[in-house]
């Protein structure tokens, strides 16, 4: 029968134990169809950035561990760091975690790698299976990596506000409804928008003529420009 999986949580760096954070979605999976491998337990990992911690969770393999053994490494251009070995004890019906972090600022734009593998007492000693690897880049996309359930803006090239889908997708409806709704013979030139419209000013230069409500929502968006950031 399947052992289900572990519960405790530890994490060292530079042997600071850690506590586990609250977690945001886990990536990665075993292989294809997500299931572990026969011989191993399989491991995920997400990145918290409220607490600035990576969070990895093993899943068991058909192999019915004792105990796990995690690795946690830090990849810096090519030089890589391993940390200490942690021991996690096997518990049936949870799913175990480990935490690792907090996680420099500088180191968060580096690839964090996760190692498990599951480990059997007996007589004669532990009997271990092969590693599991994940791993995962806390901010994919430098500083300006956005929070969870956030993405960039996008009203013009550069733009990296972080806003909901929904706001994206309106500015990308608005971007390719420019033209239609400017006045060339305006007052204003060419840019001059058509009655109902007014510039958004995303930034100074954006001119492309939106809703009222849209340029209200762009300026709320613009005066706290990093409120949604990773």
């Amino acid at each position: 029968m399947l052992k289900s999986i572990v519960a405790r949580a530890a994490a060292v760096i530079g042997g600071a134990a850690l506590a586990t954070a609250a977690l945001i979605g886990f990536t990665g999976s075993a292989d294809a169809a997500g299931l572990c491998p026969l011989d191993r337990p399989c491991g995920s990992v997400s990145y918290n950035s409220s607490t600035a911690t990576v969070t990895g969770r093993i899943s068991d393999g058909n192999d019915n561990a004792d105990f796990y053994q995690v690795r946690w490494t830090m990849n810096r251009g090519g030089v890589v760091q391993t940390y200490p070995q942690q021991k996690i004890t096997a518990h049936v019906g949870q799913f175990s975690y480990a935490a690792f972090g907090p996680i420099a600022v500088a180191d968060r734009g580096n690839t964090v790698g996760f190692a498990v593998q599951g480990c059997t007492s007996g007589v004669f000693g532990s009997s271990c299976s092969g590693w599991h690897l994940s791993t995962i880049v806390p901010l994919p996309y430098g500083p300006a990596t956005c929070a969870g359930g956030y993405v960039w803006r996008n009203a013009f090239d550069g733009d990296t506000v972080c806003v909901t889908t929904t706001s994206r997708d309106q500015a990308a409806r608005d971007n390719a409804a420019a033209s239609s709704r400017v006045n060339p013979n305006g007052a204003y030139g060419p840019q001059t928008c058509l009655n109902g419209y007014v510039w958004r000013v995303a930034r100074s230069t954006d001119l492309v003529c939106v809703t009222p409500a849209i340029r209200q929502q762009t300026a709320n968006e613009n005066a706290n420009p990093f409120a949604h950031r990773a």
